[in-house]
């Protein structure tokens, strides 16, 4: 078995209202997205400006999802080098764990081009055993099955904005998450829950869904039923964070 097993969705691929693309591991971890259920009823320079991830190594696992606006620049550079860093966010807590999203943070800013306007939001969740540090930049979130309450807060900490994270107050955007043995965890973008309006059902799906694949496919079609005038970005992992 690969020592590193990771899976990807991005935007730029999914560009037709309607159609959820799906893909998981065989060892479990899944992910669903979107361009939505309805056109967005505000300016945009893509159709599909989200992404999605899932990195598996032996030590742990990594859930991310990218939801960007004014272009796929941004949320496609923080996949990336969110990808690349999987490992380090894995194995790191507290502050080195900030240092390592400071620095992807500042590879986004540095590797879009001059000028750029792109921008993304990003939720980063590191799975260790039953550990998770949790990381939201923007307005994306994360819930898992035992707890009826979004995990994050909304901020301003947007990637590529040019300001660098607040060192000082982790508090913004940083929490660790305490995760019950094979607790189901999901992080979505803002397409998913500005259009459910009751967010405790996203936790109701993720404890009651036989796989983590089915839980993806669920949160998203409850975003559709609600609307989905936006991307929808969904990354899902239940069991032994581990190889």
């Amino acid at each position: 078995m690969p020592r590193v097993r990771a899976i990807a969705l991005l935007g730029r691929d999914w560009t037709e209202l309607g159609p959820l693309a799906l893909a998981e591991l065989p060892d479990g971890g899944a992910l669903a997205l979107s361009r939505g259920a309805r056109p967005k009823s505000y300016a945009h320079t893509d159709p599909n400006e989200d992404a999605a991830l899932l990195v598996r190594t032996p030590l742990g696992a990594l859930l991310a999802v990218a939801d960007g606006f004014n272009g796929v620049a941004a949320s496609e550079l923080a996949i990336e080098r969110t990808r690349e860093r999987a490992e380090a966010l894995i194995a790191a807590s507290g502050e080195p764990f900030r240092a390592v999203l400071a620095r992807i943070a500042a590879e986004v800013r540095a590797g879009l081009p001059a000028r750029s306007r792109s921008r993304s939001c990003l939720v980063v969740a590191a799975l260790r055993g039953e550990s998770c540090e949790l990381a939201s930049l923007g307005d994306s979130n994360a819930f898992v099955a035992g707890d009826p309450n979004p995990l994050a807060r909304q901020n301003a900490l947007l990637l590529g904005s040019g300001e660098p994270l607040p060192s000082s107050r982790p508090e913004l955007f940083h929490w660790r998450v305490p995760r019950a043995a094979g607790e189901r965890l999901a992080v979505v973008s803002d397409g998913v829950t500005n259009f459910i309006d009751d967010l405790t059902r996203i936790p109701r799906i993720l404890a009651e869904s036989a796989s983590d694949v089915d839980a993806a496919r669920a949160i998203a079609e409850l975003a559709f039923a609600g609307g989905a005038g936006d991307n929808v970005a969904v990354a899902v992992l239940a069991g032994r964070a581990g190889a």
